[in-house]
């Protein structure tokens, strides 16, 4: 389901899945300040943070978040994910 947690994966060098079982949502890293893209449902939110402690990230270092198109299930969570972290949208 769209806010059923997931587990975390990395996929591929500095990025990450953080998504819940039904929405991708991307973590890109770097020393400079972290990228997440998308925010799927706001019910993922919480699910979604967890993830990224989980890998060892801190929220609050994420500096930019990025929606690949306006749909609620992309853009759902963008809200409460940019309270939490901080982030620019």
């Amino acid at each position: 389901g769209w806010s059923d947690a997931a587990p975390p994966a990395r996929l591929f060098g500095n990025t990450y899945y953080v998504g819940t079982c039904g929405i991708t949502v991307l973590l890109v890293t770097g020393p400079e300040g972290h990228i997440l893209i998308d925010g799927a449902v706001a019910e993922a939110v919480p699910s979604i943070l967890d993830n990224i402690r989980s890998l060892g990230f801190d929220p609050k270092d994420i500096r930019l978040i990025v929606g690949s198109h306006e749909h609620v299930d992309h853009m759902g969570g963008i809200a409460a994910l940019k309270t939490e972290t901080g982030a620019k949208i």
